[in-house]
């Protein structure tokens, strides 16, 4: 895996310093077969130049003539050819350092070969083509994801859904663009095998659901050298539409809303039990200072009464007043020399009869 990094980033540097010369082209794939209604991708990759230096024409050859279709220059600028509608469209891959033609809708008329030739002079004319051959009729139709955003370390699933076509005894393959071309992954085989890229074993994984008709290409740990545009294939030249996979920026959990809220949430709490706590004070000091003084005379009154029915007094029956020298008459100090004076009261048993008089008898 080391090695195969050192190896792009050189050849990376080379391109991009123009420290090689000859500048060629590859093309990818070399032969396709779809059907019509569908859409194909072709590339263009730049070997010993830098699209960033270099244009190329794209043509078509038909049995009649080699009609060209669009020439993108470096200036990144796009001239139609004999074609203007929007059915041909390119665009500049510069991570693979490669020209990338897109054919929308494709009719009948676009079966035929395509070239890529570098603009410039004394340029000789590349030998290479591919094939474009439009099936009509049933034909498998291999549809993807166009874009599928990830992060690094994650784990990404290519889903490849297909029509007219039966999984259960049909190899599946997936490629990824490269700045050689379409390289080969992996080859999930009818029987169920699967056979892995020695450069990719460990990090790639593929599975089929052949009652859903869908191929499924995992990819563990996520690294940046994994963005590219990968494609499902069957009968080794009908592609899929392609997923562009992207790396994005993980984001950042932002923990100042959450401690903000917090905090709000705090001195809410504190103020609502504040306004409690001085309700229940202010409700309590009412509540004392609005009850009434109940200052009577019933214990008072107890008392006396208890006082008086304890008097001995009160058994004894009521004294004659009597007077003194002066004439005055002092009821309470005759009551007190009555209770303190008075001999006590014998009972003399006189009758006869009584058993205490029997008992004397005798």
């Amino acid at each position: 895996m080391m090695c195969r990094v050192l190896w792009v980033i050189v050849l990376s540097l080379c391109v991009a310093l123009g420290m090689m010369t000859n500048p060629k082209v590859i093309l990818s794939p070399s032969r396709i077969r779809v059907a019509v209604g569908s859409s194909v991708q072709l590339q263009c990759a730049i070997v010993n130049g830098s699209v960033q230096h270099l244009g190329v024409t794209w043509n078509m050859a038909t049995s009649a003539s080699t009609p060209e279709i669009l020439t993108h220059s470096q200036s990144d600028g796009v001239t139609k050819g004999h074609s203007s509608n929007e059915k041909f469209q390119s665009f500049r891959d510069l991570k693979h350092n490669s020209y990338i033609l897109t054919i929308k809708d494709i009719e009948s008329s676009d079966n035929g070969q395509y070239y890529c030739d570098i603009v410039g002079k004394n340029m000789t004319k590349s030998r290479q083509r591919i094939i474009v051959a439009v099936q009509g009729g049933k034909f498998p139709v291999l549809t993807q994801t166009p874009i599928l955003n990830v992060t690094v370390s994650q784990t990404a699933q290519l889903h490849c859904s297909m029509q007219d076509i039966n999984l259960g005894v049909t190899d599946v393959h997936w490629y990824r663009r490269s700045l050689t071309g379409y390289q080969w992954i992996v080859t999930h085989r009818a029987d169920g095998n699967v056979l892995v890229n020695k450069g990719f074993q460990g990090h790639f994984n593929s599975t089929k659901n052949n009652t859903g008709l869908i191929a499924t290409l995992t990819i563990t740990n996520i690294q940046p050298e994994d963005v590219t545009v990968y494609y499902c294939t069957v009968w080794s030249n009908v592609y899929g539409t392609g997923t562009q996979l992207n790396i994005i920026k993980a984001e950042s959990l932002d923990l100042f809303p959450v401690i903000l809220g917090c905090v709000l949430g705090i001195l809410v709490l504190l103020i609502i039990t504040g306004t409690v706590v001085l309700c229940v004070k202010r409700w309590a000091c009412f509540r004392t200072t609005s009850t009434p003084n109940r200052d009577t005379n019933e214990g008072n009154d107890i008392i006396y009464a208890t006082a008086s029915a304890q008097s001995p007094a009160s058994n004894l029956p009521a004294a004659v007043p009597v007077g003194e020298g002066d004439g005055q008459v002092h009821y309470a100090e005759l009551q007190l020399r009555q209770v303190t004076q008075r001999p006590p009261r014998i009972q003399t048993v006189t009758d006869p009869d009584s058993e205490y008089a029997a008992v004397k008898h005798t």
